[in-house]
């Protein structure tokens, strides 16, 4: 499903509670951050991609204890981060600006709290999430017996035991 400005509400409708982290990735170039989480109730695999990203931050002080679970995800609006983005942009404007703020996209502020008590907070253009079944044996195993599971890039991204 692609999220906008428009229908930027709907992000917190989406089911992600005790996803397990398996993946976080930037993309420079891209301006593409990648986040890939594993629902074992649901058996779904969570792929995140969040465009055209202008901000990120993220702790990670551990402030619940360890956990490298999604314990929600919400929609912000003008967050102090934004704003102080715009007033930079807005003091330093030049004729024929080539920032990436010039043309007035409006912009979703995603924020994300682990289980460990720390946030992130994303600002985009867009975040597209897809959604697919965890195959059946890799759920059912990883439920039983706590093995990490990882998305291996090596292997173009299929799901391995470590």
């Amino acid at each position: 499903m692609e999220f906008t400005y428009e229908n930027r509400k709907e992000i917190e409708n989406q089911y992600i509670h005790d996803s397990k982290f398996t993946g976080f990735e930037y993309d420079y170039d891209k301006r593409e951050i990648r986040i890939f989480c594993d629902n074992y109730y649901p058996n779904e695999r969570n792929r995140l991609f969040f465009r055209n990203v202008i901000f990120c931050e993220m702790q990670s002080c551990e402030f619940w204890g360890m956990g490298n679970a999604v314990h929600g995800i919400w929609i912000e609006e003008n967050t102090k981060q934004i704003q102080d983005l715009m007033k930079k942009f807005e003091e330093g404007k030049q004729p024929d600006d080539i920032c990436r703020l010039v043309n007035g996209t409006k912009y979703l502020e995603i924020g994300l709290l682990l289980n460990s008590g720390d946030t992130m907070l994303i600002i985009c253009e867009s975040l597209c999430w897809e959604k697919e079944r965890l195959d059946k044996k890799i759920a059912d195993k990883k439920h039983r017996t706590g093995l990490r599971l990882r998305l291996d890039k090596e292997v173009d991204n299929e799901a391995s035991l470590t």
